[in-house]
């Protein structure tokens, strides 16, 4: 929403510096349509769908990894041998993941070969376009002593294994199809005019549901008719990078008139009081 929200506001000082309106002039309906049609004749109908599936490829599943500092510990049971000293011998692994890597769609054929996928391979086969996604490892070997002191004995690099497959939409940035012209596509046996953002799965093409939420890191202030407050103010404050979920803020300004003590206060919110010269405010925060 915030990128088509800052689209929206570019393509208005398009208009202007093109000279079709003046800082004074009121905006009228026309000019609002005629805003809409550019940015769709620039953006199409699918960017918000492609823009999503390129942040969650080439950036969420690398900051996930790195928010858990992609750490794995495996410690040995204890095992005892004749002759040998309780707590002594004992080994600790510690896997850490790394940078990832995305391959594009493949297939392996029955004798072996990897070909590229292309969309209408998987249609016609019943396959799902997918691509490989690679990570680097480094294991590091620890030898517990007896006295519960511990010593690296190696550090062992794996470059490129494989994590997982992950359905690849059409048109973005890890597709065969990004960036072709028409004359490709047509050598890709795909329509020109298709402007992706679905994927293909088990040879049937399948779409997600987009749905709209407040963007975080924004205050919105809302105006009350009904009841005690006159306005809301909310913001909800996330990390840029991370998956820590976010962290709501309230203010809530009431009318001079209708000011009274606060009633039906929950555990889950703390209020604080605040005065003003002509309107009395309270800060709520989430726990």
């Amino acid at each position: 929403m915030r990128q088509k929200g800052a689209a929206a506001a570019a393509w208005v000082g398009a208009y202007q510096m093109a000279g079709m309106m003046d800082d004074d002039d009121e905006i009228r309906q026309a000019d609002t349509w005629e805003i809409i049609r550019k940015y769709f004749d620039e953006n199409g109908l699918v960017q918000q769908q492609r823009a999503s599936y390129n942040e969650f490829i080439l950036q969420n599943i690398q900051e996930v990894i790195e928010d858990y500092k992609g750490q794995i510990e495996v410690t040995q049971s204890q095992q005892f041998f004749p002759g040998q000293k309780m707590g002594s011998g004992r080994m600790r692994l510690q896997v850490e993941f790394g940078k990832v890597r995305i391959a594009q769609p493949k297939i392996q054929e029955n004798d072996g070969r990897n070909e590229r996928m292309l969309p209408y391979m998987a249609r016609l086969r019943k396959l799902t376009y997918s691509c490989q996604l690679y990570v680097d490892i480094l294991v590091r070997k620890f030898t517990v002593g007896a006295d519960g002191g511990e010593m690296l004995g190696e550090e062992t690099p794996y470059e490129k294994q494989p994590l997982g497959k992950v359905p690849v939409m059409l048109r973005s940035e890890v597709c065969r199809l990004n960036m072709k012209n028409n004359k490709d596509m047509m050598e890709m046996k795909e329509c020109p005019q298709d402007q992706g953002g679905y994927f293909v799965i088990n040879g049937s093409e399948k779409v997600l549901l987009a749905q709209e939420r407040r963007a975080n890191n924004l205050v919105f202030c809302f105006k009350k008719t009904i009841g005690k407050f006159a306005y809301i103010a909310e913001v909800g404050s996330q990390v840029e990078k991370g998956n820590k979920p976010p962290s709501t803020l309230f203010m809530k300004l009431w009318n001079r008139e209708n000011n009274r003590s606060v009633t039906n206060a929950t555990a889950s919110h703390k209020r604080i009081r605040l005065l003003h010269p002509s309107h009395s405010c309270v800060l709520v925060s989430s726990c």
